[in-house]
């Protein structure tokens, strides 16, 4: 068994789990392996043989710099709250719109 096949079967486990749970309309994969088309076709084609109507899956705009972004993001909540006394009560600090979004 290939790691592709591994990388997808335990992510396909764990979108049918989460959905079952959340019934989710749509699942965003990102970071440098959930951003691989080929991993995505592979789990579109298993989740379509196991639900009557799929979870959408689609691949972040962000694609491989996700989890860089998600944690520079939260570095800047954490000293936005520690300069401001925000408590944790408080929604996060909004971040910009990715770069396509704004293209759009």
């Amino acid at each position: 068994m290939t790691d592709m096949v591994r990388t997808a079967s335990t992510r396909e486990k764990l979108i049918l789990a989460v959905h079952s749970i959340l019934d989710s309309e749509i699942v965003i994969m990102g970071g440098s392996i959930g951003a691989r088309p080929e991993l995505k076709l592979r789990i579109d084609e298993y989740l379509g043989r196991c639900m009557r109507e799929p979870v959408r899956i689609e691949l972040s705009a962000l694609g491989n710099r996700a989890t860089l972004i998600g944690a520079v993001g939260s570095a800047i909540d954490l000293v936005h709250r520690s300069l401001f006394g925000i408590g944790r009560e408080a929604g996060p600090l909004a971040l910009p719109a990715a770069a396509a979004d704004v293209a759009a």
